[in-house]
């Protein structure tokens, strides 16, 4: 009978164990979650492991060779307490797949929150602070720009903002 063992990766191996472990033709399953960071001045959403260092493999101990797993590239170890191979529940498994598959169903936001101050990297404000008003679309935001006295709404790329920090 086929069941969920955990696999320990190397650091930072995740994906690569991974995309290593099914060219084989294994069935695994490693949980991410989007994680927005800024890189090079632009917003970027990379999927991050729930789980760094690990991923679930679904095998059958008895039926399958598990000597490749072992020797995959960016894996570690299968997962034991003293000899055993550790089962990971079904149950458990399918919760975090539905927990995973429910948060990439709601997209996520830009880091901000309504009336954050950022301050505008590039164009024709840049170096100005502003105050964040709300997103408005995949890659633009609307922000409150102090001009002559005056706020007024202007809507840029997000990529062209940062958060200020407050000290």
């Amino acid at each position: 009978m086929k069941h969920w063992y955990l696999v320990q990766t190397k650091l930072r191996q995740e994906f690569i164990a991974r995309d290593n472990l099914q060219r084989q033709g294994f069935r695994v399953f490693m949980p991410t979650l989007p994680r927005t960071s800024r890189k090079q001045n632009r917003w970027i959403t990379q999927a991050e492991p729930l789980f760094p260092g690990y991923l679930f493999i679904h095998i059958n101990q008895y039926q399958q060779n598990i000597a490749p797993v072992r020797s995959t590239i960016g894996v570690l170890k299968l997962v034991r307490f003293g000899t055993e191979l550790q089962i990971v529940p079904d149950a458990i498994v399918a919760d975090i797949q539905q927990r995973v598959a429910n948060s990439e169903s709601h997209p996520v936001a830009l880091p901000l929150k309504q009336g954050d101050s950022v301050r505008i990297t590039s164009g024709s404000f840049k170096g100005m602070t502003a105050i964040f008003a709300a997103e408005s679309g995949m890659e633009r935001v609307e922000l409150l720009l102090d001009l002559l006295g005056r706020y007024n709404k202007i809507s840029i790329n997000r990529d062209q903002i940062d958060p200020v920090k407050n000290s």
